[in-house]
């Protein structure tokens, strides 16, 4: 009889609290929708990933890191990864090269000073991306990219500047 093969899951949360209503101008009523996560859902989360000891990685905007300190604090006393993933949670889309690259260095740089390290992992709010995102996000340092999905359990390699089009030839 063969043993039964080994289970391996990466368990990874979006840690944006309030950040995209701010950077929006929403209502207190959105606002506190929004508070919920931070204020409610990651302290269950983190206290069932403790009970089973179960790492994962937390992609939290700056400003979700530096607004509720005390849940960035449980998230690193939980021993998990925090990984970059914008600042106010904006949309790389709609951003020029210069905008983007200020972005990911405020958001790394605030990494680092919350946890002592650099961080090594991004992704990108809305999983919206530029043609050069991905490419600035290499050039800031970053080992991987969480935005793209090609695959179930292989990593999807970055590539920059793929082209399709609808025409034949």
């Amino acid at each position: 009889m063969q043993p039964a093969p080994r289970l391996t899951v990466a368990l990874t949360f979006d840690h944006d609290s309030i950040s995209d209503g701010v950077r929006r101008g929403d209502s207190p009523v959105k606002m506190s929708h929004a508070e919920f996560g931070v204020r409610v859902g990651a302290p269950r989360v983190l206290e069932l990933l403790a009970r089973r000891s179960i790492p994962s990685t937390w992609f939290v905007p700056g400003h979700t890191l530096e607004t509720f300190r005390d849940s960035t604090d449980a998230i690193l006393a939980g021993g998990h990864e925090v990984g970059c993933h914008g600042w106010f949670h904006e949309d790389h889309a709609e951003l020029g090269t210069d905008e983007t690259t200020t972005l990911l260095a405020r958001c790394r740089d605030a990494v680092t000073r919350r946890t002592g390290a650099p961080p090594v992992g991004w992704r990108a709010p809305y999983w919206s991306l530029d043609p050069w995102t991905l490419e600035l996000v290499h050039q800031a340092g970053f080992t991987y990219d969480s935005s793209l999905m090609a695959d179930d359990y292989r990593l999807h390699r970055v590539r920059f500047r793929d082209e399709h089009g609808t025409r034949k030839g």
